[in-house]
């Protein structure tokens, strides 16, 4: 796996609300991957056996993040004509796969992408089996509340994400991903996934900048932190200077024992929170450059001890 060092050169909510968000989070994406792409030749995510010989295999006849050259199942029949023996990882490195859900709320490509630039093997699926397999899930999205939950429940894909927080599969939600990991929502007057205590609320109209200067909304740019809990294993190594790309109109408010940075704009809002393997930020890792690259391999390296200490 690469070093974040190495990949950081490479890397980088309602109706109009939402579609401005949206915009604005995939021209962002583009402008910070166009310059580092290093995809051809590489399998991201899995490629899966299907059909009789995905019962024969079992859950884990799985390819992972391999070039492409190498992604195959080996072993064969053996004398009896029956198969012996299949190995579809092809270390014990590969074997620490991260799955992106997919539930049609955008971004989840540029997630994929700062993985890819990190060496990480990832999958995007909406498939809850691979999401089970993985060492971890990764729960990005923009948009609206209301959508993203009619899609998360009609999907199946909600009960995924309850299913991994009750096991003790390791969570990281990302922006919209971060709020409807909580109770309730203001936008669309939504009820969420209610993992974790807390809400989701607008930015109230009239708030201003330290200067004086009316906010715009939503908040749009890079912006730092205030860690409250610098010792989180999520924030491992991070720069206490460190800014993070910010794209959202609703914040979150979790219950005040979860809150692990805070961030300042018109208000001080909370941008991370969570428990240990069970994390949510408001903020864009993946197209927060280094700062947000040191989090992801953090995350992955959270989801590997886990897997390995099992």
């Amino acid at each position: 796996m690469k070093t974040v060092d190495e990949a950081a050169g490479s890397a980088e909510s309602s109706g109009e609300l939402s579609r401005e968000i949206v915009r604005a989070a995939d021209n962002v994406a583009a402008r910070q991957t166009a310059a580092g792409e290093r995809m051809s030749g590489r399998v991201s995510g899995i490629q899966r056996i299907s059909g009789e010989n995905a019962a024969m295999f079992g859950r884990h006849a799985l390819s992972v993040g391999a070039p492409a050259d190498q992604a195959e199942v080996r072993g064969g029949p053996s004398s009896t004509g029956k198969p012996d023996s299949f190995m579809c990882n092809l270390s014990s490195e590969r074997t620490v796969m991260l799955a992106i859900l997919d539930y049609k709320a955008g971004n989840q490509t540029s997630v994929r992408r700062a993985l890819d630039h990190l060496g990480i093997p990832c999958a995007v699926t909406a498939d809850p089996e691979v999401a089970a397999a993985a060492a971890g899930i990764i729960f990005p999205g923009v948009g609206a509340a209301g959508q993203a939950m009619d899609q998360l429940e009609r999907s199946g894909l909600g009960a995924t994400l309850r299913r991994a927080v009750a096991e003790g599969q390791p969570l990281l939600g990302i922006c919209l991903g971060c709020q409807i990991l909580l109770e309730h929502s203001e936008e669309n007057d939504a009820r969420t996934l209610g993992l974790l205590p807390g809400v989701c609320r607008r930015f109230e109209p009239g708030l201003r900048d330290e200067d004086g200067t009316p906010i715009r909304i939503p908040h749009m740019g890079w912006n730092t932190l205030r860690l409250r809990r610098p010792e989180s294993p999520l924030l491992r190594g991070l720069n206490a200077e460190a800014a993070f790309y910010f794209v959202h109109g609703y914040y979150v408010e979790p219950d005040p024992s979860l809150v692990i940075a805070t961030t300042r704009y018109g208000r001080e809002f909370c941008s991370i929170y969570g428990r240990d393997g069970l994390w949510a930020v408001q903020f864009h890792l993946e197209k927060s450059g280094r700062p947000g690259l040191s989090l992801l391999s953090n995350f992955h390296t959270y989801c590997r001890e886990v897997r390995h200490a099992q």
